[in-house]
């Protein structure tokens, strides 16, 4: 992604290798999954410092209360148009960066996330194309043909989740919102005090879901209670490693 994100600067006229001479990062705040956020902190040689976030964009719309506008320099933020624009973006296939700053005392040597729950301003989304490999697409087909029903758990826009499983060959998916406040006694196993049934879990529609989105600890929790069912179950992709699991190559 970062790869990416320098590739679209240079091609846009900036030099990153300046841009870091003359905004040493300071301190960060790496991304990670609960958060869905990456923060750095930055002193310029001239005396001012400046946080900069990047990440889904749903999370930091939450955190900015104003948008960068080339007239007036920032205006309260729109969410709504923004929320707009994500799913626009999303919906061909992309995947949805959103990107903010705030400017900070320059005595500010250490980056809490206190330091940017809020206040934020908008700078804009960047989309990025990642399509399914022409493979990913060939084996999942095989898969569904020999009988293997396939599952894609991704952390990715919902809207992306649902245009990237139709270019898999799915049909449905569960929205982002609804699997977050999925109550998690849904994924865990029969040995578990507080397990439902299959059959309750089928009849809240998640047994026919096929893209879920916005991973985490359910990634885990729904493929970890299917051996209980009698299913045999394998995980591919990115990030399966650390589950424990054999890795594989990932679709994208």
């Amino acid at each position: 992604m970062e790869g990416a994100l320098v590739t679209f600067a240079c091609k846009a006229g900036l030099d990153p290798a300046d841009l870091r001479a003359a905004n040493p990062q300071t301190d960060t705040i790496p991304f990670d999954a609960q958060h869905r956020f990456m923060a750095t902190l930055h002193h310029d040689h001239a005396g001012h410092a400046a946080i900069h976030v990047k990440g889904a964009p749903e999370r930091l719309l939450e955190m900015c209360t104003s948008q960068h506008c080339d007239d007036d320099g920032a205006r309260p933020i729109d969410a709504a148009w923004w929320h707009a624009r994500a799913q626009e973006i999303a919906a061909q296939g992309q995947r949805v960066i959103a990107i903010a700053t705030r400017s900070v005392s320059p005595e500010m040597r250490g980056l809490r996330f206190a330091d940017v729950e809020g206040g934020l301003t908008l700078l804009g989304l960047v989309g990025l194309i990642d399509p399914p490999r022409d493979e990913a697409v060939a084996a999942v087909a095989e898969c569904r043909a020999a009988g293997i029903r396939v599952k894609m758990i991704t952390g990715d826009h919902a809207g992306t989740a649902r245009a990237i499983g139709r270019q898999l060959g799915h049909l449905r998916s569960l929205h982002g919102d609804l699997l977050r406040h999925a109550p998690c006694r849904a994924f865990r196993g029969a040995d578990d005090p507080g397990h439902r049934s299959g059959a309750a879990v089928r009849a809240e529609g998640r047994e026919a879901t096929r893209p879920t989105v916005r991973e985490g600890p359910v990634r885990l929790a729904s493929t970890d209670r299917r051996p209980s069912r009698c299913d045999a179950v394998s995980a591919a992709g990115r990030g399966v490693g650390r589950s424990g699991r054999a890795a594989a190559p990932a679709a994208r």
